[in-house]
């Protein structure tokens, strides 16, 4: 999870499969601001897979060309 959305910003934490995610809202095409354990932060939206409404959960492969996001 990344401060800023961009590859180049600072990395806030490194995400696990069974992180529960909440999305908060969508940035761009690349990139979804989310909040876990009450800290909020940007992830790219090719990683994150819905589970239920607003919550995702990290992926354990990740698939570029999914349309579905998983982290």
């Amino acid at each position: 999870m990344y401060r800023q959305p961009g590859l180049g910003g600072e990395v806030m934490r490194l995400l696990n499969p069974e992180d529960e995610i909440i999305v908060m809202r969508k940035q761009n095409h690349e990139w979804t601001l989310v909040q876990i354990d009450g800290e909020a932060g940007y992830v790219l939206t090719s990683y994150l897979k819905a589970k239920k409404a607003k919550k995702a959960t990290a992926a354990k492969n990740i698939d570029a060309t999914s349309k579905s996001a998983k982290l």
